[in-house]
């Protein structure tokens, strides 16, 4: 097994590459199979923690280990202090605004996520462990074997998940075959029973499109033609995507196009051939969808859209829905703009400061666990600007890393340069409709992705010089 000198687990290889293996698989197990309480507790929140104590035990966690991301942490240090001074600001407020919250949503007294307590300890656990994630992905893919490992559970994890989006989406919304899925291991928003678009071990049909969108990026620079597995994975990705019918899925298809047509030191004829067979595969699995879903006849996309970018008074669409509760984001940020409202207690003020944007035609109504669904609206409401320029700044910084690959390096590194910058911008366009910025869903693959990029270029470098 390669590896670089100090980086792994040496003296129990097989175990580094389960964990790969499974952090991988289970990813894409976010909503479905977990346990409930106040909110879920998944087996990949499990390995995370188990692989960050066994690395803590076998001496291998220290700040050096980190030598490819240090930038990275430095904005989880910077985030987490500015979010508990937030706390501490904010901690005197949330007492009266809890129970004016509880004169309006009587309901919301059963749910103990919903606490004030509850809620800014969640954040707070929800922090820690997105920056868990980064530190065990900045160690686990220093190993070159570690990272193919980690992606061919990545991979057989997708297509598990994609093949049981699309039994639920014609077998168990049709009443043919059950929901295999208990009740009390479900923490889904979207049950297959009830919901036409697919969302299968996801909250919502919206985050299975982002994570379908995102693994675009993710297989690009190891995608082969002659692989029947690496077709048969693109091709379940468009289908089952464009089954969603999210907004991000189309937003992530553009940008792959994109990719593909503006890669450097790619001969014409092979560029050529890429595009049109990364078109035939989206054609093919439109018309499928298309085809597949023709019971409905309306497909409310460019609505959608247009409903979000340009809010349109009403809540008749989950664009419009989106778009208002942006909004709400905003101006809670803009009466609050030094330390916002406090981590994790933007739901306590959604309903009143929504009355300043009265008259709305209500169609989808504000309830008592709405956020701000935009992960750049929640930041700037809840720890105020400076939260905002931090989240904005690592976006930036990944950015930027991916853009200053060297001149002439190898081509494995372009591809990865290329994949990152546009998975990057992929995230950050989707963090205006997505939210919380912490969540498993949102940042862990797009880090993955850094922590590979940085591993492989820095091993490059090492190998020139």
């Amino acid at each position: 097994m390669h590896s670089d000198s100090g980086s792994s687990l040496s003296r129990v290889p097989s175990i580094e590459n389960l964990y790969a293996f499974f952090i991988g698989f289970l990813y894409w197990f976010q909503q479905a199979p977990v346990l409930k309480f106040a909110g879920t507790i998944r087996a990949y929140d499990f390995l995370i923690c188990s692989f960050a104590s066994l690395l803590f035990f076998a001496g291998l966690w220290s700040f050096g280990a980190f030598s490819n991301g240090k930038k990275i942490l430095y904005f989880f240090y910077f985030s987490f202090f500015i979010s508990l001074v937030s706390f501490f600001v904010n901690i005197g407020f949330s007492s009266e605004l809890y129970n004016l919250y509880l004169l309006r949503f009587p309901s919301a007294v059963s749910s103990v996520r919903f606490i004030p307590g509850i809620s800014v300890t969640l954040y707070f656990l929800n922090f820690l462990f997105c920056f868990l994630q980064v530190c065990v992905f900045l160690i686990l893919f220093r190993n070159e074997r570690n990272i193919s490992i980690f992606k061919s559970g990545y991979k057989i994890g997708l297509v598990i998940t994609c093949l049981y989006a699309m039994y639920g989406r014609y077998f168990v919304y049709n009443g043919i075959m059950p929901d295999f899925i208990p009740n009390f291991l479900d923490s889904r928003n979207s049950n297959p029973s009830n919901q036409v678009r697919p969302a299968a071990f996801l909250s919502e049909p919206g985050n299975l499109a982002f994570n379908l969108g995102l693994s675009l990026f993710v297989f690009y620079p190891l995608f082969r033609l002659r692989s029947f597995s690496d077709l048969f994975v693109i091709f379940l990705s468009f289908f089952v995507g464009f089954l969603t019918e999210s907004p991000l899925f189309y937003v992530a298809v553009g940008l792959y196009f994109l990719l593909i047509l503006i890669q450097k030191n790619s001969r014409l004829i092979r560029r050529f051939s890429k595009i049109c067979t990364a078109l035939s595969f989206a054609l093919f699995s439109l018309i499928g969808s298309i085809f597949f879903s023709s019971l409905r006849n309306d497909f409310p996309l460019l609505q959608k859209i247009f409903d979000f970018v340009f809010f349109p008074g009403h809540t008749m669409s989950s664009g419009a829905f989106r778009s208002l509760t942006s909004q709400i984001g905003l101006r809670m940020g803009l009466e609050n703009p030094i330390f916002g409202v406090g981590p994790g207690l933007a739901y306590l003020q959604m309903a009143r400061v929504s009355e300043q944007f009265e008259p709305v035609l209500w169609g989808e109504r504000i309830t008592f666990s709405n956020y701000p669904q935009s992960a750049f609206a929640l930041a700037f409401a809840e720890g105020g600007s400076l939260n905002f320029v931090c989240l904005v700044a690592l976006f930036f910084f990944i950015f930027r890393a991916a853009c200053l690959s060297q001149v002439g390096c190898a081509t494995s590194i372009e591809k990865l340069s290329y994949s990152l910058r546009f998975g990057t911008i992929f995230v950050a366009l989707s963090f205006l409709a997505i939210y919380p910025a912490f969540s498993t869903g949102s940042m862990a693959i797009l880090l993955m992705m850094y922590s590979v990029f940085a591993r492989v270029k820095r091993s490059y470098v090492t190998s020139r010089h």
